[in-house]
Parts: structure tokens; sequence; C-alpha cells
């Protein structure tokens, strides 16, 4: 991964993003032909900004570029190396039109748009593009003798990453022999702060601005795999045990099964019997994830090691995963309550309304 503190960055352009409104197909651009003149300590803090999204693991994925063609963000980046400064600021335009022209919903918001130019120790370019979110936020300030609080509505790249989103594509210093074409020759990067674990990143940033692809992505590949798997064994196997059993072995699939790659035909095959119900999942799930997932836990880390029964009235048992079933049984008939050995106080028996739900 880069280290972008010490990247030395040589051109800046910010323009505004304005956010689309009714009647209108997309998002406008309000651009700035001028080149940003920084200081040395806005820099710094910029730089602090872009290091501290690279040790988010749950937000930051190392992609590849998808869209190449003419128009593209990487043919936009690609070409800027050897321009002048006004032609610099007049593709930073076309990207910043490029990224207007993809916020297609009137729920995206603006904000501004920060095109950087920077270079490694080796002279490698790397390119970012931060898309940062206006902010509020209350200022103090006491002006001839008089105390205010001055209101600011258009902060940005604050310290709160929750605001931004940024894409990064660089020169790779050595080829990488084993991809094709550009992503061989150019890296890139993702970082989007809203992402999470039950959601995934924002399409229009990563997919239609940047032109970046996720199927690569053991991170969220896997996320993908295990989410839509779990959603789909709760909505088609309505019988407790089954389900039960099943969302266990999807997960020991994960956390106890020492295979690196994950295949979600094979899954189906194994462990869904009904054809009916396995061709569903086969058409439902199967087909919108790649046909090998390499395994990465990072991302579901937390659901792997707990285990989440809920009731009615927001009555909830959560255990770990790996000592639950020990640790909590059901009780389901006057038989096997008489069966109790009440002699052995070591426990606790608790009577819940409604049936489990496993979560």
């Amino acid at each position: 991964m880069i280290n972008f503190y010490e990247l030395d960055f040589r051109r800046v352009a910010i323009h505004q993003i304005a956010p689309k409104s009714d009647g209108m197909e997309h998002g406008s651009v309000i651009p700035d032909r001028n080149l940003v003149h920084l200081s040395e300590e806005v820099i710094n803090v910029i730089k602090e900004r872009l290091a501290k999204s690279t040790d988010k693991v749950s937000k930051a994925f190392v992609l590849e570029i998808e869209n190449y063609a003419g128009g593209s963000f990487f043919s936009h980046v690609f070409k800027m190396k050897k321009k002048d400064n006004n032609e610099f600021i007049e593709i930073s335009v076309e990207i910043a039109e490029l990224l207007a022209s993809s916020q297609t919903k009137n729920t995206i918001p603006g904000g501004y748009l920060i095109i950087i130019e920077a270079y490694t120790k080796t002279e490698e370019a790397v390119y970012i593009a931060v898309k940062a979110e206006f902010q509020l936020a209350l200022r103090y300030e006491v002006h001839e003798q008089k105390s205010t609080i001055q209101l600011l509505d258009d902060i940005f790249l604050s310290n709160s990453a929750k605001f931004y989103k940024i894409g990064v594509i660089y020169e790779r210093s050595v080829p990488e022999q084993e991809f094709s074409y550009p992503n061989n020759e150019f890296g890139c990067y993702l970082f989007d702060a809203q992402f999470a674990p039950d959601s995934k990143p924002a399409d229009y940033f990563y997919k239609d601005f940047l032109g970046f692809t996720a199927d690569s992505n053991s991170k969220i590949q896997s996320l993908r795999f295990f989410k839509q798997t779990e959603n789909f064994i709760h909505n088609y196997i309505p019988e407790f045990n089954e389900k039960n059993n099943m969302l266990t072995v999807l997960k020991q699939e994960f956390s106890s099964n020492d295979e690196p790659l994950l295949n979600p035909i094979d899954f189906a095959n194994s462990y869904i019997h009904n054809e009916d119900v396995r061709d569903s999942y086969f058409n439902e799930v199967a087909t919108y994830i790649p046909e090998i997932v390499v395994k990465d836990t990072s991302l579901i880390r937390s659901q792997l090691e707990k285990k989440k029964l809920s009731f009615a009235n927001k009555v909830t048992i959560t255990a770990p995963e790996k000592t639950f079933d020990f640790s909590v049984k059901f009780i389901k008939s006057k038989e096997e309550a008489d069966e109790i050995e009440w002699t052995n106080g070591d426990f606790t028996v608790v009577l819940i309304s409604g049936k489990p739900i496993i979560e």
C-alpha cells in the first residue's frame, strides 16, 4: 500500500459538486479553473487523513481497474502526467463532471472533489480523488468585545472520516505479471467511510465514477457470500432446527474449514438438499457471486464469533458461537423439563414468551 506521508504533492485542483435536484438527470459541477496552492500545514493534514484511511481495515479496499476506456476516470488521470497546468485543470474539470454525472439520486450529497497529483520518491505518479461532503460546525469568536458563535456550513475534510470517500490510482514500481492491463501497471485503492458490514461500498463512487471493480477483493466477496447466503437461509429454510444447522455450517465454512477458497455452487450442492430450494439459491445468490471466493473473514469476524437468538418484546440471547449450544438449552416439552437435574443448581431456568429467531 502507498505511504501517503512520503508523497510529493505536485498539483491540486478542487471543484464543487452540487447534488442532483428535481428535474435534473444528475448532479452538476461548479468548477474552479485555478490550481490550488496548499501550505505545508494543509498538505500534512491531508496526508494524515489519507494515511489514517488506509488503517481502517473495514473501510479500505484494494480493488481492480475495470473501466479504462475513453472518458473513464483512469483514461483522464492516465494523460495528466504529461500535461501542462492549464490542461491539468481542464482534465480535472472533466473528472468532476464524471463524478457529477454518476450522482443520479437526490439522496447523494454534494461536496468538494479534490484531485491531487502526487509522486513517490522514485517518481511513480499517484492520482488521488477525494470527495469531501459539506459539514456543519460552530466557531466561537470574539470581535470588537462581542462574543459570538458563527455557523460554518461549508466545512470539509474534517477529522471525522464519515464525510469523505477516496479513490486512488497509482503507477506500480514493478509490473505485476499475474494481472492484465491496466492492472499489471497500475494499482487502485478505495476508502469509503460509510461502508458497513451489512452494506457495500457506494456503487456510484467506486464503480460508476472511478470505474473500479470489487470482484477480486476477498474481503468484500467473502462478506457478500456470507450475508447473501445467510439471508437466503432465513428466507427459505422455515424449520428451526434445519435453519440452525444450516447457519452453523455456513459459519464453519469460514471459521473451521481450512480450505482457503469457497465456492457457492459447491456449498449449495453439499448442504441444500431440497432441489427447488437449491435452484433458487443458484438463481438468487450464486449467480451474483464469483465462482471462486478467496476466504477473508475481516468484515464478518464478529458475526462468526457469536450467536444470537431473538424473541418477542426485544428479548435476545447472545453467546459465543463455539459454546452457545453447550451454554443454552431449549426445553420444548414437559418430558424434557422433568429430566432436569434440579439437585445441580448451577443453572438458571428462564421462560421466554415466543419462538426464537436465529440471527
